[in-house]
């Protein structure tokens, strides 16, 4: 588990979170749960998070944090590469096709 937590300080210090990036992973957060077919009010209730918290990770006004983040990949099979750098290899294919498939 600390492995992960330095994986992903270091994923935030390298990415420099400003609005722009918290706008980008905002909507890959977004992205994520369409493609999941989820509501926003799904995720906060397996995560464990209020839904106006969940509403500003979209929205990109609040990035998320690396427990947050943890319990997002290990719930929905995300992962830390796609969530802060967009990066889709780790994903599952049937994920990465959706999201594909949304955004063409």
């Amino acid at each position: 588990m600390l492995h992960r937590f330095l994986l992903i300080f270091c994923v935030l210090a390298w990415a420099a979170p400003g609005a722009a990036a918290e706008r980008a992973v905002g909507q890959r957060l977004v992205a994520s749960r369409l493609a999941l077919g989820l509501k926003a009010v799904d995720i906060c209730k397996t995560i464990n998070v209020q839904q106006n918290t969940y509403s500003q990770w979209e929205s990109g006004d609040r990035l998320i944090g690396p427990s947050d983040s943890i319990r997002l990949c290990d719930r929905f099979g995300l992962t830390l590469d796609w969530i802060y750098q967009g990066d889709m290899a780790g994903l599952p294919h049937s994920l990465a096709t959706k999201l594909l498939e949304r955004a063409s």
